[in-house]
């Protein structure tokens, strides 16, 4: 069953709009006009799949009714499919759900003989991990499903297999084994002439490449992608491959040639109809029109990702509507049907017997007539109770309605928010280097970046320049949406005070950032007075050069058993009553010195043993010692024992603010 509705949803991918809702209407019709409930669970399914990233509440119902109608015919073989599935699709809005679902595919598929369907659900299991950061069983569960389908010969469930451990292993950061597991992946889908599918993970390798600056074989991977996808008229992946080389166009500085890929792929979504998707290229020429100066141009395309954005969901919560009612309305005519014809067949038989009555008592019509007056007033109360019966259903199926468009409505603006939020999350992390770049320029270090919500107001931040590096953890005003927008603001004023203004020393470095900051902030007539604390330094070689706004800067000698500590200047990088230049200080380090830049959400996060309400602060002088304690491990243990204190500390507390640490050994 598995390969067969595999096979049906492959060739649904490579339809168009117009012709992908053919197909499901078609299958609709299958699954409404059939008695047959394998053809039912199957078409159910198939339905419950396609619908998951458009129609995600359509997908549950078809799950669901393919799940209960296996269970009801002991389909076990349909059921763990079903079953497996609803776990899987609850992932993106349910994770409890999601849990509750897989865990019982898996009780099921234990006990059964069906090793395609184990497969299946050994994969979600992996997956299911994988999302909770439990990388080492995820691992275990791809890795039984790579088993399984090496044991059954199934070479399509091989490179799905080999695609998700190339995942977990770049998560777990072994990147040579994650690149190592893609790339098998991807031979194993060419040689099965699966090109689309080999398309979509020419895409992940061609990102990665992106994010860790092989831009050439970047580039390589994305135009075959690309190819392939016009080839086969894939224009869903042509309009992401479009992304994706746009953005690597715009890293190599090509910013004309980005702006025709972004508009290509606006243009393919045109085709597409899937407007939700613009969002993505018209917000990257945003901010390319945004960093060139075109304000005029900046602000149209603003407002065409507004529009997009308000016509889809306008558009969804009118289909919506449209079917509640429709639904409604059938159901409500069809009860009004069934009453009326109990009233008459009621009416008909009280009248025969009247009949017969009258024709056999003929002697007593005057009783008779005083029976039939008293039946008659029975039968109108009975009718005006059943109309009144039929106004407070109608009454209470109104308001029921009423609560459930409302609650639809809801739950679509929840997850507008939530969308809105975690793009938000994607744009904060286009500025944040990556882990991969810091242990390649300090191999002994670690980076402990814990936001308090989504999206954060602490980043830190890293540039190579002319054989220096720069690298500074920086706390913008606020946590949440209204910091991580200050924290782009500034990572762009610290880029553009670096690379446009030349400055040299992290002192110059963070005075003229502060100009930049409190310009773009005060453009509008609002009194803005949001900025950042820092800790920069500069390395070179064994030079070191620090700036601080309000953040410190910890120094632990290789043969020292106590902290040097570099106090801050005392004002921050925006505005400020009596603002100077910030200081620079330079210093020599040896071999085996250890540095330690943070923002204050670790020191500051309350917790703590004992009854006192509300816990207390963590405090310096208790971080300091924590990191004294474990100064002679290496840097990926401190971090370890680190999270491990701070998690311990915390309890049942909430965490307060964001949270980032980052520490270096010296070469």
């Amino acid at each position: 069953m598995f390969k067969a509705l595999y096979t049906t949803l492959l060739c649904l991918v490579g339809l168009n709009t117009a012709n992908a809702q053919l197909s499901t209407d078609s299958l609709k019709a299958i699954l409404n006009n059939s008695s047959d409930p394998k053809i039912i669970i199957e078409n159910a399914m198939i339905l419950g799949d396609v619908y998951l990233y458009t129609q995600r509440d359509s997908s549950f119902s078809y799950l669901e009714l393919a799940r209960k109608l296996s269970e009801n015919t002991k389909d076990t073989q349909s059921l763990i499919k079903s079953t497996a599935m609803l776990g899987w699709s609850y992932q993106f809005t349910d994770p409890k759900k999601s849990a509750e679902y897989i865990f019982t595919a898996l009780e099921l598929v234990e006990q059964s003989r069906f090793n395609e369907e184990k497969e299946f659900v050994y994969n979600s299991v992996g997956t299911h991990y994988r999302l909770h950061n439990d990388l080492d069983k995820a691992i275990e569960y791809y890795n039984k499903s790579l088993a399984l389908n090496q044991n059954i010969g199934d070479s399509l469930g091989l490179a799905a297999a080999f695609n998700n451990l190339g995942i977990a292993y770049m998560m777990k950061a072994e990147y040579d084994k994650g690149i190592d597991y893609w790339y098998r992946s991807l031979e194993t889908k060419l040689a099965l002439g699966e090109d689309i599918s080999a398309a979509i993970t020419m895409s992940n390798i061609a990102i990665y490449y992106k994010d860790i600056g092989k831009t050439k074989e970047a580039r390589d991977l994305i135009e075959e992608a690309l190819k392939i996808d016009l080839k086969y008229h894939n224009m869903e992946g042509a309009s992401k491959s479009y992304i994706t080389l746009g953005q690597l166009q715009k890293q190599e500085g090509q910013i004309q040639e980005a702006v025709e890929s972004f508009k290509l792929a606006l243009a393919t979504m045109d085709s597409l109809n899937t407007p939700f998707e613009k969002q993505e290229p018209l917000l990257e020429l945003i901010a390319i029109c945004d960093s060139t100066n075109n304000y005029e141009l900046a602000y149209n395309y603003l407002q065409d990702y507004l529009e997009v954005y308000k016509q889809f969901n306008d558009q969804s919560t009118e289909r919506v509507t449209k079917e509640l009612q429709t639904k409604y309305e059938s159901s409500e005519k069809e009860r009004e049907n069934l009453l009326l014809k109990s009233q008459n067949k009621d009416q008909e038989i009280r009248l025969k017997e009247t009949e017969v009555k009258r024709k056999e008592e003929a002697a007593q019509n005057k009783v008779q007539a005083a029976n039939n007056k008293i039946l008659i007033v029975v039968l109108v109360a009975a009718i005006l109770a059943l109309i009144s019966i039929v106004w407070v259903l109608r009454k209470v199926r109104s308001a029921k309605k009423s609560i459930e468009i409302q609650k639809l409505i809801v739950d679509q603006k929840n997850q507008e928010i939530t969308d809105s939020i975690s793009y938000a999350q994607r744009l904060q992390n286009a500025i944040l280097p990556s882990v991969h770049d810091l242990e390649t320029s300090f191999k002994d270090s670690f980076v402990i970046y814990q936001p308090k919500d989504i999206v954060a107001g602490d980043f830190f931040w890293m540039e190579k320049e002319n054989g220096h590096i720069w690298l500074a953890v920086a706390d913008c005003t606020g946590h949440g949406v209204p910091g991580a927008l200050v924290s782009i603001v500034c990572a762009n004023a610290l880029h553009q005070a670096l690379y446009e203004l030349n400055k040299q020393t992290p002192g110059e470095l963070l005075t003229a950032t502060r100009q930049l900051v409190i310009e773009r902030l005060s453009r509008s007539n609002s009194n803005v007075k949001d900025g950042m604390d820092i800790s920069l330094i500069k390395i070179s070689g064994n030079t070191i050069q620090w700036a601080g706004a309000n953040n410190p800067l910890w120094i632990l000698r290789h043969d020292a058993s106590e902290m040097d500590i570099l106090p801050p200047h005392k004002q921050p990088v925006g505005q400020h009553p009596a603002p100077v230049d910030f200081p620079t200080h330079t210093f020599q380090c040896t071999a085996g010195d250890q540095l330690y830049l943070f923002s204050d959400g670790y020191p500051d996060q309350f917790g703590g043993p004992g009854d006192r309400p509300g816990g207390k602060k963590f405090k310096s002088k208790r971080f300091r010692r924590t990191i004294i304690s474990v100064a002679n491990q290496p840097m990926t243990d401190q971090k370890k024992h680190l999270q491990k204190v701070l998690e311990n500390w915390m309890g049942d507390h909430e965490q307060l603010d964001d949270i980032c640490v980052i520490g270096i050994k010296i070469a």
